[in-house]
């Protein structure tokens, strides 16, 4: 997710941590959401997400404890159930499912097809006097009478939770590396539009702000030419006013330069990858050049 959209959705995030009324909450999760779904990152962070669930459950119900003796069938049903419900909490898709089927989609019939249903109407307009009421069935429990105001109004601060676990979950999901299925796992090349690295499959988030990290531009620089080292005091084409944006200083710019390759190299070992992309030597006379193992691998 480029630096533009995180921003964009941290936003929207804060006008939904700050409703106090449920109308406006419901209408700024619908706001927050719909900027989520314009974004592929997102789909692909769901998408991964999604299978790695799938797997947790599919293991969690080749382990479900057997049947004691004198166990009833209810009792056996409960623990079967929070057998197979333990660890989910640690999924987007457990908030994302919630959020979908009780917000998401009903208010998608209201703005997108423009049909009126009495979720929407209760999220939009608030409490009903005459509520539809919901006959529930809690597996092999008896039926629980539920009216929409209840779901909605009367579970409002449940709902602000649930939202707010998904958000703070996707932050962690877009700090993490993410190994991609659709890149080529034997190149290395930079996306300038999402602003990383992909490293042999694996991306590498460079700059996480809207500014452009010094590593970043580096990394671009040497990338036009891959087999070309920069040097730190090389003047000929204002290589360091170009990168750093700043004047050449004996003193300063090599200290520039072993930041950004410092920075780099710890994105690198963050992400679990050998930080080794760069060689390089210190001193007003050092140079920063790309290993020479991986110049068959870089995509310009």
């Amino acid at each position: 997710m480029d630096a533009t959209s995180k921003n964009r959705l941290l936003r929207l995030y804060d006008k939904i941590e700050t409703s106090t009324v449920t109308t406006d909450f419901y209408n700024r999760v619908y706001q927050y959401f719909n900027h989520l779904k314009k974004l592929d990152s997102f789909h692909t962070i769901i998408k991964e997400d999604e299978k790695a669930w799938t797997s947790h459950v599919r293991s969690l119900i080749q382990s479900v404890p057997k049947k004691r003796d004198n166990e009833n069938e209810i009792d056996e049903f409960k623990k079967q159930v929070d057998h197979t419900k333990s660890g989910q909490y640690q999924f987007l898709n457990y908030y994302y499912g919630t959020i979908n089927k009780y917000i998401i989609q009903q208010l998608d019939w209201h703005f997108i097809n423009n049909i009126p249903t009495e979720e929407a109407d209760i999220m939009l307009n608030g409490r009903k006097k005459k509520p539809f009421t919901l006959f529930k069935k809690k597996g092999l429990l008896p039926h629980e009478e539920i009216d929409y105001n209840k779901i909605y109004i009367d579970n409002f601060q449940n709902m602000k939770v649930i939202v707010s676990s998904f958000h703070n979950l996707l932050l962690i999901k877009l700090k993490e590396p993410a190994t991609v299925t659709n890149v080529d796992k034997n190149t290395i090349f930079i996306n300038d539009e999402e602003k990383c690295l992909y490293f042999l499959g694996t991306k590498i988030p460079l700059s996480l702000k809207a500014d452009i990290t010094d590593a970043q531009i580096l990394l671009t620089r040497l990338f036009k030419n891959p087999k070309e080292p920069i040097y730190y005091s090389d003047e000929k084409e204002n290589i360091v006013s170009s990168i750093f944006k700043n004047p050449y200083d004996k003193k300063k710019t090599p200290a520039k330069f072993t930041n950004a390759i410092a920075n780099f190299n710890n994105k690198m070992t963050q992400a679990k990858q050998p930080n080794d992309l760069l060689i390089y030597t210190t001193g007003e006379s050092g140079e920063v050049k790309i290993n020479p193992k991986y110049l068959n691998k870089i995509k310009k």
